[in-house]
């Protein structure tokens, strides 16, 4: 059950494992005798449950949040602001900080815990009984503050894999029993085996699941959340989202931004809630990715493969030719059943793979052969000399996540879908009336036009054009760069590749002769320092006639 961004009152009754969310505004939310998951959002909440271990969360925002346990063995989550948190019966877990009053209870034989990161404790002051106040004093490096508390019978202090305002690494050390935030960096957590809950906090965060029934929350930023094997609970919060729920019966929330949701093949039966139909450059503002799902043959999927129908209560469900399902909670079947519906939600149903423009027209990457002619940003039609691929699995891309694809969102570039291009391919762009060549990476890492590196991917392929000279291809209405044998690409590639390559522009030179040999690039490129210097005195400008990569979340071309 999900709200809005008014004072929403959500009632969850008593039905178990209830999930709702109260977004912005003032909410009430109550819950029956579930195993349910509780989240306020932003503003002032006051959330409560019966029985049943239950998680709360008070939400990102700096809202002064009252949360009720009662009965069960709770986790209570109080998030930014000044809370009030009552745990009541049961061994409940408190995850507290500056300005929140906590208050464990004493019904029953219960032990409750309040988790405090060591390296934030000043000092802890004790009173005389249980019913006296006690309070926690924070350092001034970590914002300063008390903390109270009463009926607590231990306190944990953790810490060891808090996150810091780095960008940090951490293992399957973490679990939800520790109820660790990170902290306000870009920071990346695996989770491993468990059923784990994860808080991303500030900064643009990674987060995965691994094994086990995981809660991920996101928080600020634009993170990238992957629950992996599980029903997992993947909540993206504020910033643009990429959220992955894997394997099993997933529940995703993208929250506020301009969120991606990938859906891998196998998947099970999955609920997307809050998906933004909102049309930004004619496409939803919240895109869906599919690329990976495939019909009975093995093709990938057209809009005309999924079948559309009613869930009973009035939201859209999308049943796939290999049993995959996506509910879409709060939109309309009827908003959904066109191929143009499915394409603004960035659906591959024009086409399974890239086009690029030839004499003859658009022809797909893969059908491109040697000897065949495309046609260049200057008009003028160039025969190939050489055709590659190479495929990157799941195993490639975790060994080597330099190789991850950078994504840029529908209309960032003037392009009308997400694109999907590998890191070091050059985009053409205009430097003070200069056309000019930029990596795909560098616009990522200053974060210009929403790029950034599509950490969920599981697999890419990416495609090799070369042309007897360089030249600027017309890629499903973008300009790009045709494959160039310079240092760092001949290096990238296996010797067998090498030496095909060898064959086509001068057999028997060494490597670092081919640059020589082939000519200069069709454009300068500039340096990654260069490109953070000019995108923030403002001078980068994508070229007018260009609407960038329509790649429909798709495998591209590999400068």
């Amino acid at each position: 059950m999900y709200g809005d961004a008014g004072d929403d009152t959500i009632y969850g009754g008593d039905a178990s494992g209830n999930q709702s969310f109260g977004g912005d505004g003032d909410d009430s939310i109550v819950d029956g005798s579930g195993d349910a998951v509780l989240d306020g959002g932003a503003g002032n909440d006051f959330i409560g449950a019966g029985g049943g271990s239950d998680l709360f969360y008070g939400g990102d925002g700096d809202g002064a949040d009252t949360i009720t346990g009662e009965a069960g063995d709770d986790t209570i989550f109080g998030g930014a602001g000044a809370d009030l948190l009552y745990g009541e019966d049961g061994a409940d877990v408190f995850c507290g900080g500056a300005g929140d009053t906590v208050v464990g209870g004493e019904g029953g034989t219960d032990n409750d815990t309040l988790i405090l990161n060591h390296a934030d404790v000043q000092s802890i002051s004790y009173g005389g009984g249980n019913n006296e106040a006690e309070t926690v004093t924070f350092t001034a490096a970590s914002g300063g503050g008390t903390l109270t508390f009463y009926e607590i019978e231990t306190i944990r202090m953790a810490g060891q894999i808090d996150g810091t305002a780095g960008a940090d690494s951490m293992g399957a050390g973490y679990t939800d029993a520790d109820c660790d935030q990170i902290g306000a960096g870009h920071d990346r957590v695996v989770a491993g085996a468990g059923n784990d809950t994860l808080f991303g906090g500030a900064g643009d965060d990674q987060l995965q699941g691994g094994v086990g029934n995981d809660s991920l929350f996101g928080g600020d930023g634009d993170d990238t959340l992957a629950g992996d094997a599980g029903n997992d609970l993947l909540y993206g919060g504020a910033g643009s989202d990429t959220l992955s729920g894997g394997a099993g019966n997933d529940s995703l929330v993208g929250g506020d931004g301009a969120d991606l949701f990938v859906f891998d093949a196998g998947g099970g039966g999955d609920v997307v809630a809050g998906f933004n139909v909102t049309l930004v450059n004619g496409k939803t503002l919240d895109q869906l990715d599919v690329s990976e799902l495939r019909t009975t043959g093995g093709d990938p999927i057209k809009a005309s493969d999924v079948i559309v129908s009613d869930d009973g209560n009035g939201n859209a469900v999308l049943t796939f030719p290999e049993g995959e399902t996506i509910v879409l909670q709060g939109v309309a079947p009827k908003d959904v059943d066109s191929k143009q519906a499915m394409a603004r939600m960035e659906f591959p149903c024009f086409g399974t793979g890239t086009l690029i423009r030839t004499p003859q027209g658009w022809r797909v990457v893969e059908t491109l052969q040697a000897g065949a002619r495309v046609m260049t940003h200057d008009g003028a039609a160039l025969p190939i000399l050489w055709v590659g691929a190479q495929q990157l699995t799941r195993c490639d891309l975790a060994a080597n996540p330099h190789l991850l694809p950078v994504l840029c969102a529908p209309g960032s570039l003037g392009n009308r879908q997400a694109v999907l291009v590998s890191p070091q391919h050059c985009i053409l762009m205009v430097l003070n009336g200069e056309e000019v060549f930029v990596r795909a990476i560098h616009l990522a890492r200053a974060g210009f036009a929403g790029g950034r590196v599509a950490m969920g991917k599981r697999q890419v392929g990416y495609h090799h054009i070369l042309l007897d000279r360089h030249a600027i291809l017309d890629a499903d209405g973008a300009a790009m760069e045709s494959f160039y044998p310079g240092r760092m690409a001949m290096a990238a590639v296996q010797p067998q590749v090498q030496r095909a390559i060898a064959a086509v522009i001068g057999a028997g030179l060494p490597r670092d002769d081919f640059e020589a040999l082939y000519g200069p690039r069709a454009r300068r490129v500039l340096a990654g320092q260069q490109v953070a210097k000019v995108i923030a005195q403002g001078g980068l400008r994508r070229v007018q006639d260009c609407r960038a990569l329509a790649m429909l979340c798709r495998p591209g071309l590999c400068g």
